[in-house]
């Protein structure tokens, strides 16, 4: 199934999850990189988090330019794609100064001067940008939206697995993977503190960043709802007893006995 630009990486994660092998998942890397490098969306040589190993000798960004035995192809298409992601993600943030730029995507149509229009002229030209407006007013998902408000932030306890592998997890956002009609969580484990706190363990986050970043191989992802058939949309009911479980595990914490003297 073709999928258009992935943005952002944690969106590409769940892209990748979904699919099983490893054929499907590089053919979603690849379609990434050539979105961006033959849709000419930029050439990327200022993407100075692009580093050499994925550049030729001209310094231009290439498939398999990695020699290196120890990376495969799929981890190599893999970086690079993870990287052009977060290249894309920077220039929006910080733009090259071309001149002052628009304050509104949706421009209003020229006119001549209002000295020159009829009062029924600009009414109609108000009526116009009022439907405008209106038709590319953003549309929240009525599906996706509640989940992500319901969710988003939650902490919870898989608890129907081998014992060795239960873990609390916190769910950091909801996405929908276009290539099997689903609504999912993007959650990352935590550990309980000693002040009672659950948080991300050290291990997990990108080392050097100012922010807390989880890596990527840490995300987790569970189903909430499949939306294959728009007529019967299928929720499911395991989350809210993982919740359940988080929730009983707080109040059920063994409390710390008092020594004797």
């Amino acid at each position: 199934m073709q999928v258009g630009f992935i943005e952002p990486s944690e969106q590409l994660l769940v892209e990748l999850a979904a699919e099983k092998g490893k054929g499907a998942k590089y053919d979603i890397l690849s379609g990434q990189y050539d979105r961006r490098i033959k849709g000419g969306r930029w050439d990327y040589t200022h993407a100075t988090a692009i580093g050499r190993r994925f550049r030729d000798k001209h310094g231009k960004i290439k498939k398999g330019v990695e020699k290196d035995p120890a990376v495969s192809k799929y981890d190599h298409m893999k970086d690079l794609v993870l990287k052009m992601i977060a290249a894309d993600a920077y220039r929006a943030e910080k733009p090259i100064a071309t001149g002052a730029g628009a304050a509104n995507l949706i421009r209003r149509p020229k006119v001549i001067s209002d000295r020159h229009t009829s009062a029924l002229s600009k009414t109609v030209k108000l009526e116009q940008w009022d439907r405008v407006q209106k038709q590319s007013a953003p549309v929240d998902d009525p599906v996706g939206m509640p989940l992500l408000l319901k969710y988003k932030g939650v902490f919870f306890f898989e608890n129907d697995v081998a014992k060795s592998q239960q873990k609390s997890y916190q769910i950091l956002d909801v996405n929908y993977v276009s290539n099997r009609n689903q609504w999912v969580t993007a959650s990352v484990p935590v550990e309980l503190l000693p002040d009672g706190q659950w948080a991300i363990p050290a291990s997990l986050l990108v080392k050097g960043g100012s922010a807390a970043v989880p890596m990527s191989d840490a995300y987790v992802f569970h189903m909430l709802a499949d939306v294959t058939n728009p007529d019967s949309i299928v929720h499911t009911d395991y989350m809210d007893k993982y919740v359940e479980a988080q929730n009983s595990r707080k109040q059920a914490a063994p409390l710390k006995r008092k020594r004797k003297l």
